[in-house]
């Protein structure tokens, strides 16, 4: 089915209402004011990077004088890491170095350039994957995810949430092209895409990764079933490394330290107050979060599984 050109058009103009829009909040908030002690903590990482022979970001902490043990630093123990007498944020450094340049250009409101355009870009390739796979719905598509979701949120705030997205649904747009353009390259830049994001920005990318190469073998026929997810592999592999070296050279680990310290397998003693039936809310959302919330998300882990179901058996009722 051949697309109007307006059905194409119509994800572009609601991205770019919406970064019009995100522009306008962003333009309208009070300087330098931060939604959350993430976003501040991110913030704090970006202003301590300093190439003073050599690249540094390790974050000057006034009070060591009077704290030369650092027991009283004024911060969560899950934002940074001691290393060497030195505190550092423990987020992925790769969105702190991307974003030095626009608030070295720009100031203040720089800070929020890279969000507002992968929010927007977002909004204009779910639109896009929408068209692909069912034409006239991706202006539908677009605007869900532009006025439904926090995708508005987080793009008015410096947090790295809509580049991670941005990196997911373009990896999503050109695997979705692939039946009318089989183009093996293609697969191959969409791993990268996501290994960039996984180990660049935000970890949890690495579980799209996962879902979208098993998808990718359940749907793939024939020999592309054993040749496009490992391609992708490939991809995944080398979008890593930019983000790993980076690590690697700041941090001594492959992986950014809160990465590290949120992936530490649960104690035999937690597992045992919760009689082991906790395990699978462990693995979705840690041990951390309320009992209820965590069922909950295994209950809709678990409709996801139905619906996929669903839409190979009966792709009618799917929709539900």
């Amino acid at each position: 089915m051949v697309m109007p050109p307006s059905a194409r058009l119509k994800p572009v103009a609601i991205a770019a209402v919406f970064v019009l829009l995100c522009t306008a909040l962003l333009a309208a908030r009070p300087p330098v004011t931060q939604w959350s002690p993430d976003c501040g903590s991110k913030y704090l990482q970006l202003m301590s990077i300093r190439f003073d022979q050599g690249l540094h970001m390790n974050v000057p902490y006034v009070g060591k004088a009077f704290d030369p043990d650092m027991i009283a630093v004024p911060l969560g123990e899950s934002y940074y890491d001691r290393r060497g007498g030195e505190i550092y944020m423990a987020w992925p450094a790769l969105f702190a170095l991307v974003t030095y340049p626009f608030r070295m250009a720009f100031g203040w409101f720089g800070i929020f350039f890279l969000p507002v355009v992968g929010g927007g870009v977002s909004v204009w390739l779910a639109g896009a994957v929408a068209n692909r796979i069912r034409p006239g719905t991706g202006w539908i598509a677009s605007l869900l995810l532009a006025i439904s979701t926090p995708v508005l949120v987080y793009s008015t705030l410096y947090w790295e949430h809509t580049i991670a997205l941005a990196l997911e649904l373009g990896a999503l747009a050109l695997i979705v092209e692939f039946p009318m353009r089989p183009r093996r390259w293609a697969v191959v830049v969409a791993g990268a895409m996501m290994g960039l994001g996984a180990a660049g920005f935000r970890g949890d990318v690495a579980l799209f990764a996962v879902a979208f190469l098993g998808a990718l073998f359940l749907v793939t026929r024939g020999r592309g079933r054993w040749l496009l997810p490992p391609l992708a592999g490939v991809g995944f592999g080398l979008g890593c490394i930019p983000g790993a070296l980076l690590n690697l050279t700041l941090n001594g680990n492959l992986s950014p330290p809160n990465a590290v310290n949120n992936t530490r397998p649960p104690s035999l003693a937690y597992l045992w107050s919760v009689r082991f039936v906790g395990i699978v809310p462990h693995i979705l959302v840690g041990h951390t979060v309320p009992s209820i919330m965590a069922w909950g998300t295994t209950f809709a882990f678990a409709l996801l599984l139905l619906a996929f179901y669903f839409n190979r058996r009966r792709p009618h009722v799917a929709w539900l």
